[in-house]
């Protein structure tokens, strides 16, 4: 991994959180999913998510009417 120019040796799934211009083999650099993903509760397919959230955008703004 490149850190500001610099050459760093990065462990395989280390906890370390690389700059943003980081560059390097992605798929050993730390992943944080944060806390929310305690709330997932199934798998689906991106495009079940994004209709579910359409619907319940579209649900909450009929309940909140025009402003």
């Amino acid at each position: 991994m490149q850190v500001l120019g610099e050459r760093r040796k990065l462990r395989r799934f280390s906890a370390d959180n690389p700059a943003d211009n980081a560059t390097g083999r992605v798929e050993a650099m730390a992943l944080y999913a944060g806390e929310s993903v305690g709330g997932v509760k199934g798998v689906q397919p991106a495009r079940e998510i994004v209709a579910e959230l359409s619907a319940e955008a579209a649900e909450l703004l009929r309940r909140v009417g025009p402003r």
